[in-house]
């Protein structure tokens, strides 16, 4: 059988000068992030010896880059020193000199452009500092000026370095769905910052907002899951305008019980949160947060850690080829969100599929994806986050059926000259495969970065 090798391109905004070459699985913050760290809070003693530790235990979970959203210079500091020595990349941030956090500046002095070459002269002595950390979640129209202004300020030092904010996601107070004000901000960030990438948080599981969820009286719970939340909305908005924008698109899901949830925090929200990301076409998946999470409070091992370890194995075996593929569609079975208006633009109704007829079975999502060839490849997502499944789509016409590793992201045959697509999987897992007409000659493919 024939073996071709596909060429792929590093993506990124033609306006940046930095360019993703490949797949990315970052955390938000290795060690004490949150009121903690605006606060002054951290611990009596051994707070060096703890973030070292857990940039440690964050690069076994299989992170590849480590974020610096909302840390202190101490908390930098270390993070740099134990990077270096490990391998890992860092995006920095000093939230006491530079960007700041929604409406709010922490800077103790005005931010110049003398400020940002003094912290680049101190910070690009370390290997592993790949950028910085310019702004979380800006939404006035003075703080996206700013964050542009000093994101801007930063490039011209280091043209090629990555410049990371992040818009607001829809459940916050001024921006909503309900109000028709989401989908023009996210437009209003992306022309005033410009940046190199779209990214945005979604922490669906126990948010007490009822503007996170359609009705607003639903829960995320056991017996409605996520097909009540309006997370499908916003990963919608962000996959629409990352095509139109011509830019990768990032996705930051929840890592741990951030709120108060009516049902236990498990890994198979995680499996399923990380999943429907990448099926809307993620190329980088930001884990809020390590912290009590990955890595628990002395810096080793955490409750979730193994869940990641399993999701970014994954990840890296796949995301070679996720990195060649554009997400052209994603289809959701008819229980996610029925009757919500704001969904409608977000979504493709399965008469416009390429490859699938038919119906899609109880919480399954699929999304459609191509290469620069023309090689098609389809996504399964077990939505359901309780029970594993087997699912079977019916094919439009006879095809064979490559399933794309999760081992280590080879081809191979699964299955042809069939009408049927069956697959069994586990609650939040999501199988790729990769479909060809059955009449064709068969072969597999692998992807080499163009440099």
């Amino acid at each position: 059988m024939e073996h071709k090798i596909v060429k792929r391109r590093a993506l990124g905004n033609p306006r940046r000068g930095w360019k993703q070459e490949n797949f990315i699985l970052s955390t938000f913050s290795p060690t004490i992030v949150s009121s903690k760290i605006i606060k002054g809070l951290r611990p009596a003693t051994g707070y060096s010896e703890i973030t070292r530790r857990a940039v440690k235990t964050c690069v076994e979970a299989g992170f590849n880059l480590l974020e610096l959203g909302w840390a202190s210079e101490e908390m930098s500091a270390d993070t740099l020193a134990a990077s270096d020595e490990l391998g890992v990349g860092v995006v920095y941030q000093d939230l006491w000199r530079f960007g700041g956090m929604g409406h709010t500046s922490f800077a103790k002095a005005p931010v110049t452009k003398e400020t940002i070459k003094a912290v680049i002269a101190e910070t690009k002595k370390h290997k592993s500092c790949i950028g910085y950390y310019i702004w979380d979640e800006p939404y006035l129209p003075e703080i996206l000026a700013e964050t542009r202004k000093e994101m801007d300020w930063f490039e011209e030092e280091l043209p090629t370095d990555l410049f990371l904010t992040l818009a607001i996601p829809s459940y916050n107070p001024a921006f909503t769905w309900q109000n028709g004000e989401f989908a023009p901000y996210v437009r209003r960030f992306l022309d005033t910052v410009d940046p190199a990438l779209l990214s945005l948080d979604y922490y669906p599981v126990g948010d007490e907002y009822p503007m996170e969820r359609y009705p607003s009286e639903k829960q995320v719970d056991s017996e409605n899951q996520l097909d009540v939340s309006l997370l499908w909305c916003d990963l919608g908005l962000l996959h629409k305008l990352s095509r139109e924008y011509g830019i990768p698109m990032w996705f930051y899901y929840q890592g741990y019980n951030l709120h108060k949830a009516p049902i236990d925090f498990t890994d198979e929200m995680v499996r399923a949160m990380m999943n429907a990301g990448a099926l809307h076409g993620a190329k980088a998946l930001q884990q809020y947060t390590a912290y009590e999470s990955v890595v628990d409070l002395d810096g080793g091992h955490g409750p979730l850690f193994d869940i990641h370890r399993e999701m970014t194995s994954f990840y890296h075996a796949v995301g070679n080829t996720l990195m060649a593929l554009d997400c052209r569609r994603v289809i959701h079975d008819d229980a996610l969100l029925p009757g919500c208006p704001y969904i409608a633009d977000m979504r493709t109704d399965m008469s416009e599929s390429e490859l699938l007829c038919g119906k899609l079975p109880f919480r399954v999502s699929i999304s459609e994806s191509a290469d620069t060839e023309g090689n098609l490849y389809l996504m399964v997502l077990n939505r359901d986050f309780e029970t594993a499944k087997t699912v079977t789509l019916d094919l439009k016409k006879p095809s064979r059926l490559y399933r794309v590793s999760p081992a280590d992201g080879t081809q191979s045959i699964a299955a042809e000259n069939t009408n049927k697509l069956t697959v069994d999987l586990i609650a939040g897992e999501m199988a790729i495969f990769r479909v060809q007409d059955a009449a064709e000659a068969p072969f597999t493919v692998e992807y080499v970065l163009e440099k």
